[in-house]
């Protein structure tokens, strides 16, 4: 796997994770895309993800993404310290915000 296809910084919570893409247009526009998985070994004893999540999972499902969130802010802002409150409310108010699988900040 090339370098290319390697996330910028993954955030883990126990065996929940959310990697972090960092996408750039041919003009130089930058912008993350967050992907989240759970991992779980295989009857081999291999680590797989997974895209479901188990109810005891969910409080980390919601926090892994918080978290990418706020280290998205601080690569833009070059402060690490950010608050999840901020991130959200700032993010929404002045990016665009597209659902579904993936979360995706535009600048």
């Amino acid at each position: 796997m090339g370098e290319s296809n390697k996330p910028t910084h993954e955030i883990r919570y126990g065996n929940v994770r959310a990697s972090i893409w960092m996408n750039k247009s041919s003009i130089g526009e930058v912008w993350y895309t967050v992907t989240t998985s759970r991992l779980y070994k295989n009857a081999n004893q291999q680590w797989q993800s997974a895209h479901s999540f188990r109810m005891r999972e969910i409080p980390m499902l919601a926090a892994a993404p918080m978290s990418a969130c706020n280290w998205i802010v601080a690569e833009d802002e070059g402060d690490k310290d950010k608050s999840g409150v901020e991130c959200m409310a700032r993010r929404m108010e002045e990016q665009a915000f597209v659902g579904g699988s993936d979360v995706q900040y535009k600048r």
